[in-house]
């Protein structure tokens, strides 16, 4: 019903359905989707080479190429928001809101992973704000589509829908940074180092979006409920709070 309700709204309504989409995408903390030509081409760009990454229907080591397309697309994409959004002066570079976009946090930690094996899942952050940009460039084409595929495409151009994109992409950062240490045992020192930019840019973003902390939360009083149980030794119990307790301090000391 409330899928309905939201493209009843569009239909009715069009800038209205905007403007709840920029509200939601705040909420989200993040700018809302871009819709130029440069931008929506960018992110389609990405969105094509991260699904031939995830589905390597050319073999593998095209796959490997394809994910380095898809990354020199995100920071294409990153400069392209950055240059438009701001104003082109030093003063920029200290103004807060520009240092907290995901944009500036995760430019560098893209470039290493150019230079890095890829890690499962690492796109998946950054293909959704492509995503986003690429359902709202492509509302022409989405229009002429089989019912059954617009109306899913078109349900994330509501305020609903880019939340819950935002939200699915502040999950993915947290599950890749979660999943570092086990991707360590694979791939050795190179591997460590990923992880350590990564899990810096999810202390980062942990401080300044909304989404990522709330993530952040949840995951951690899951673990806390399994922890604290009866049947868990006390030993064991207390490694894990100490090991809390270096991970809040390496969030801090390395932001």
């Amino acid at each position: 019903m409330k899928d309905e309700l939201e493209k009843v709204k569009l239909r009715r309504n069009p800038a209205a359905a905007q403007r709840a989409a920029a509200a939601a995408a705040a909420t989200a903390g993040a700018p809302p989707p871009s819709t130029g030509l440069i931008p929506k081409t960018l992110s389609a760009g990405a969105l094509v080479c991260g699904a031939l990454y995830a589905v390597p229907v050319f073999g593998a080591m095209r796959a490997l190429g394809f994910y380095r397309m898809a990354l020199v697309n995100i920071l294409a994409l990153f400069a392209t928001n950055l240059w438009s959004r701001f104003p082109k002066t030093m003063a920029t570079l200290q103004d807060p809101a520009f240092r907290s976009t995901q944009e500036v946090q995760a430019f560098m930690l893209c470039i290493f992973m150019l230079m890095s094996p890829p890690m499962p899942f690492a796109l998946m952050p950054f293909l959704t704000g492509a995503f986003l940009n690429a359902v709202h460039g492509f509302a022409g084409p989405i229009a002429s589509l089989p019912e059954f595929a617009k109306s899913r495409l078109v349900y994330f151009t509501t305020a609903e829908g880019i939340f819950q994109a935002h939200a699915f992409g502040a999950v993915s950062e947290v599950i890749v940074t979660v999943m570092g240490p086990m991707l360590i045992v694979v791939q050795g020192y190179r591997a460590l180092l990923l992880t350590f930019f990564y899990f810096q840019y999810v202390a980062r973003r942990y401080k300044t979006n909304q989404q990522t902390s709330q993530s952040v939360r949840l995951l951690t009083e899951k673990v806390d409920g399994v922890v604290n149980h009866r049947l868990v030794p006390a030993p064991l119990r207390a490694v894990y709070g100490k090991a809390k307790n270096l991970i809040g301090f390496a969030a801090n000391r390395f932001t």
